[in-house]
């Protein structure tokens, strides 16, 4: 019964840019570029380190995460999921994409399946 299941693994090469979006948009709240890196903020996080200062607190509210500017660094990574390398405005919102629980992002075996399968029914439909 143990040889019915098998584990196998892939490589896969991407031919082109792949999205495999959570169907969620961030915005304002979770997002600011700040000393040239484009930052994603966790909310919760910062509600939480926010919940002793009623001023910053209002103004995060009202404005987004840029108003995070005036924390040091350190206090930025605490309350951040990740940072990136960043040239220009923020964007107004990002597609926020699947990933396991420390953010990195992941290729769902759904996915996958869908992508096989339709490689098969073209490859059958155009011969």
């Amino acid at each position: 019964m143990g040889e019915m299941l098998k584990s196998l693994t892939f490589d896969v090469e991407l031919l082109s840019p792949v999205h495999v979006g959570s169907g969620r948009n961030l915005g304002k709240h979770e997002l600011a570029v700040i000393g040239g890196r484009l930052w994603r903020f966790d909310p919760d996080r910062v509600l939480h380190a926010l919940s002793r200062n009623r001023a910053m607190l209002e103004r995060y509210l009202s404005s987004g995460a840029s108003v995070l500017e005036a924390w040091p660094e350190g206090s930025r990574r605490s309350c951040a999921r990740y940072a990136v390398e960043w040239t220009g405005a923020a964007p107004p919102y990002v597609r926020e994409h699947v990933a396991d629980p420390l953010a990195r992002p992941y290729l769902p075996g759904s996915t996958l399946k869908g992508a096989v399968r339709s490689a098969i029914l073209w490859a059958c439909h155009s011969s």
